[in-house]
């Protein structure tokens, strides 16, 4: 996507809405960013903004702001399904998520992991191994710093290590990783997804633009996860069936294994 001269609006002043103002505005974009809030924190945040040329406003999103926009970006934090954001849609602007504008924007191949429970833990395991074997590894995302965070520091012979939410995944369009890791769904964030089946096809959306030429990582133990197989139109490869060099491991090393592996890099390298 060619940025230059966009105009494009920033939803949430958290670390991913800032960073992703910050590139955003680095790429040649006329950057505006809206928060809800109003804190002393949120204030600061905003000051410094704008002295980087980028248009705040705090307190609420107005019609002002949403309108005339070329593209709307919003953080994990808010939810999609604002009516502002609805109204946006409606007048055909695309609404995508900081991941997303990550992956327009990244030259690397990414790996990224989702799942109820584990994330951070394979995440970090799996950037440990990749630096072990010799390559360089940039871990970001859902852990605490933010995939845009890191953009300019990105190089393609680098990995992108990502862990994403399912709030991260649920306005992708193109966002497309090289492998998609599984981990498991149980039920989980209800307070935002009107049901376990609404999160889970917010956790799918991982590997729904993989291809053939992709791997798709998944919990051979984990029924929901299991049944992915069936959707993902990337190769299928299985962690935690118990069998071979994995016998050892508890389920969070057998991913970090199973996708070690699928990167060439050598068991030795790996225990």
């Amino acid at each position: 996507m060619d940025f230059d001269n966009k105009r494009i609006l920033v939803l949430g002043l958290g670390r991913s809405g800032l960073s992703a103002a910050r590139i955003l505005k680095k790429s040649g974009c006329k950057v505006w960013v809206s928060d809800s809030g109003k804190t002393p924190k949120i204030e600061e945040q905003a000051s410094f903004l704008e002295r980087e040329g980028i248009i705040v406003e705090t307190g609420g999103h107005s019609d002002q702001f949403i309108d005339s926009k070329d593209l709307i970006v919003i953080s994990p934090g808010i939810n999609s399904k604002l009516p502002v954001l609805n109204k946006a849609r409606k007048n055909g602007v695309p609404v995508i998520s900081e991941i997303e504008l990550g992956f327009l924007l990244c030259p690397a191949p990414i790996i990224a992991v989702t799942g109820t429970n584990g994330k951070t833990t394979v995440t970090t395991l799996i950037g440990m191994v990749i630096e072990k074997a010799g390559r360089h590894a940039v871990v970001c995302g859902n852990i605490g710093n933010s995939f845009t965070g890191e953009i300019e520091k990105i190089r393609k012979d680098d990995f992108v290590v990502l862990e994403v939410s399912s709030f991260q995944l649920e306005n992708i369009s193109k966002f497309k990783p090289h492998i998609a890791v599984v981990l498991n769904i149980t039920p989980d964030h209800l307070d935002r997804y009107a049901s376990v089946e609404d999160y889970t096809r917010a956790k799918e959306k991982i590997f729904i633009n993989q291809d053939n030429s992709d791997y798709t990582v998944l919990n051979f133990r984990d029924n929901v996860v299991n049944n992915f197989k069936n959707k993902t139109k990337a190769k299928t490869v299985y962690f935690n069936t118990d069998c071979g060099s994995e016998n050892d491991l508890n389920e969070n090393q057998k991913a970090v294994f199973t996708t070690a592996k699928l990167l060439g890099i050598s068991d030795e390298v790996i225990f």
